[in-house]
């Protein structure tokens, strides 16, 4: 009987996975960068809210008289987010969306824009962003961000008083918030109403107050009564979101201006003072945002960006009794004042412990 022989087939599978082995190693579809294109990376600062963050960034094709379409280049265009806690270790990625920016005589331009779900608030992060056209790639520097505590926040006052991470009315620490007259429960409908006119305890002027009135003069009518103190039924922090929360007395905002850590940065693009612990300076869970959200009068929002107004639950009284305590606050200082009843200023909300 004539024995069969397999070497042929054998020597042909193997010619035949190094052809395979040939072509993916020549890989068509994963190009390189034209000799005079070069790729780079710009990151910018992520937004942050309390458990995510969205980040954001451009990617440029740079190369003189690049002529090739931008489609060409987005085909092939990639980003990748990488984030953790640890600058040496991020652990976390995923690949973000990539849109066409813009294009000249030498270059192109895309930005990149993803979610970084999941984060725990009052936690330190690192993201670094790798944009990748076929094996060429451009890598940027790590970024490194905060997420601040969400809800109330100790911020180790003797007192013990809790503040809210958030002005009332606003969802974010950056946010404005409602503004409200003092001793009402509730915004506006337009600035022109910030006014004596329309303000709820007087007749139509300063000195014709209906309630909180220590001084004849200043009364409708001559009415007094003696009230130098917001009475929770006319606390707008309370009125919102229940009591024990209420809006802080002035002595509530000289514990906080004496015995908390106060640094002016922006966060999330908005100015501010970020004011911390200080016996746990380097707890991001003690920690709340205070922005520069100006104030509402008959003419407009003024001051936003430059200054920010809190409302105290103190009437100055004496001969001003049209006036209330306040926490004024800018770039460069911050601290106790006083204004007209009738502006529309910011509160942050407090509660206690103890």
């Amino acid at each position: 009987m004539k024995r069969l022989s397999f070497k042929p087939l054998l020597l042909y599978g193997e010619s035949l996975l190094l052809s395979i082995n040939i072509l993916l190693s020549c890989n068509p579809f994963s190009p390189s960068l034209p000799d005079n294109v070069q790729m780079s990376l710009k990151t910018d600062n992520p937004v942050v809210h309390y458990t995510n963050a969205i980040v954001t960034g451009t990617v440029y094709f740079s190369g003189y008289g690049i002529n090739d379409s931008y489609s060409s280049y987005e085909k092939h265009l990639s980003v990748k987010i990488q984030w953790g806690t640890d600058k040496n270790n991020l652990s976390e990625s995923t690949t973000a969306s990539i849109e066409y920016l813009s294009s000249q005589y030498d270059n192109h331009a895309f930005t990149y824009k993803t979610e970084i779900p999941d984060l725990t608030d009052g936690e330190v992060y690192y993201y670094v962003a790798t944009a990748q056209y076929g094996s060429d790639e451009a890598i940027a520097n790590p970024v490194k961000f905060f997420t601040l505590p969400g809800g109330p926040v100790d911020l180790d006052l003797k007192s013990g008083t809790l503040w809210a991470s958030a002005n009332l009315g606003a969802e974010y620490p950056e946010e404005s918030g409602d503004y409200i007259s003092w001793a009402e429960t509730s915004p506006k409908k337009t600035n022109a109403l910030y006014d004596w006119t329309y303000y709820k305890w007087c007749q139509g002027a300063y000195n014709k107050l209906t309630k909180y009135c220590n001084d004849s003069s200043y009364g409708y009518k001559g009415f007094t009564d003696n009230l130098l103190v917001l009475q929770e039924e006319d606390d707008a922090a309370a009125h919102s979101l229940g009591s024990p929360w209420r809006i802080p007395s002035n002595s509530d905002w000289e514990d906080l201006n004496k015995q908390c850590g106060w640094t002016y940065d922006y966060y999330n693009g908005m100015p501010g003072w970020f004011v911390r612990s200080k016996s746990n300076p380097d707890d991001n869970k003690k920690v709340i945002f205070l922005p520069l959200a100006g104030c509402c009068n008959t003419e407009s929002r003024r001051s936003f960006g430059f200054d920010g107004f809190y409302w105290t639950t103190n009437l100055v009284g004496g001969w001003y009794p049209e006036r209330a305590y306040c926490f004024e606050i800018s770039s460069l200082s911050h601290g106790s004042n006083e204004a007209l009843r009738c502006l529309g200023f910011n509160i942050r909300p407090v509660k206690n412990t103890k």
